[in-house]
């Protein structure tokens, strides 16, 4: 996931950093919780985690292993 220059994130230092942990804890608290340590790759369905990252004006590319 990246992000090119955008007015949105003017003064932030790693904008795809702190967007992911905002997308992360509206997420929690919008669904149930588990135990335990996750990333958010792991921890949400990618089904609600891709579209508010694109919300936010990330760009997604999707490799397949090997490629």
């Amino acid at each position: 996931m990246t992000t090119d220059p955008d007015p949105l994130y003017d003064g932030y230092k790693d904008a795809a950093t702190s967007m992911n942990a905002l997308i992360a804890a509206q997420l929690m608290l919008r669904g149930e919780t588990r135990p335990g340590v996750w990333a958010p790759e792991e921890f949400f369905d990618v089904e609600d985690y891709l579209p508010e990252s694109r919300k936010r004006r990330f760009t997604i590319a999707v490799e397949e292993a090997g490629s």
